[in-house]
């Protein structure tokens, strides 16, 4: 039943996974003589002044749980399965996470050409992203499992 609260769940993070794209992870302050400039670090990269490769891995997760959480709307006759591919999603934006806070900033400032400082940085909402999503992700389990449990209940009336 497309209709059930964990579709809501499951579409909000499809629409953060999508936003999650045109918005910045970082924002460095970068040090170009004397003056500080404000550079956003996106996924993909925008813009021709814009020196920062795309984040591949980043990419590829986040396009994991797009796929995973959209796959799985659509199998809500299937709940053992839809629970275990959100198990999978879950964990692919766990990876998500860690790898924007542990290596993104780090390859960031590796892009950095020389002569060229980094005087500071700062994260974007879009860096928060993966935690929204996982609590979601949760709270669509969740309700599939309450589903689950109900299905199961009646059966055993029968």
């Amino acid at each position: 039943m497309i209709q059930r609260i964990q579709t809501l769940w499951l579409t909000l993070v499809l629409a953060l996974s999508v936003i999650a794209l045109f918005f910045p992870i970082l924002i460095l302050d970068i040090d170009v003589k004397g003056a500080v400039m404000k550079y956003p670090y996106f996924l993909f990269p925008k813009g021709e002044e814009n020196f920062f490769k795309p984040a591949y891995l980043l990419i590829i997760l986040q396009s994991a749980v797009f796929i995973i959480t959209l796959v799985s709307v659509f199998l809500y006759k299937k709940r053992i399965l839809q629970i275990r591919m959100l198990a999978f999603a879950l964990l692919c934006n766990v990876f998500y996470a860690g790898f924007i806070f542990l290596f993104a900033v780090k390859n960031a400032s590796n892009e950095i050409p020389n002569g060229l400082d980094l005087a500071g940085m700062s994260y974007g909402l879009t860096a928060y992203f993966p935690f929204f999503q996982m609590f979601m992700l949760y709270l669509a389990q969740k309700a599939i499992k309450r589903d689950e449990i109900k299905v199961r209940s009646s059966d055993r009336l029968r």
